[in-house]
């Protein structure tokens, strides 16, 4: 019998104690609503969503890691005369037909003018608007 009365003493201390525990839960909640509810970060629910974005960035991160390796090592091995000849090819491009020296006679309108050289011709030119 004295068994009985100790078993039904704690169900009323666990339920008292889950009483006192939702008040405390509530107090903790209140202390959080300041300054502190602002630093604390929320967890984020979709985890597997996130894991699986983050899983897929790595792959991506991994592959591309691994083309520019390939390019680097295909870069050494390639010859210098074979990249010399790239570089000059590059610069002929990026060159322009040789520049003159001439005098502005007349502006036509916004985008082209008269230019005489010093050889004598005059030159119906596009020209750019540059300022000094």
């Amino acid at each position: 019998m004295e068994n009985q009365g100790a078993s039904n003493q704690k169900q009323g201390d666990e339920t008292g104690d889950k009483e006192i525990r939702k008040y405390i839960n509530r107090i903790e909640l209140n202390m959080f609503i300041g300054s502190e509810a602002t630093n604390k970060l929320s967890q984020v629910l979709p985890y597997t969503y996130c894991r699986r974005k983050q899983l897929r960035f790595e792959c991506i991160k991994d592959y591309l890691l691994l083309e520019e390796e390939f390019i680097k090592n295909q870069e050494r091995l390639k010859p210098q005369e074979d990249r010399h000849e790239e570089e000059h090819s590059k610069v002929d491009d990026i060159r322009r037909s040789s520049m003159a020296v001439g005098i502005l006679e007349e502006i036509i309108d916004d985008n082209h003018a008269i230019v005489s050289t010093s050889i004598g011709f005059e030159h119906l030119l596009y020209y750019y608007h540059v300022i000094c």
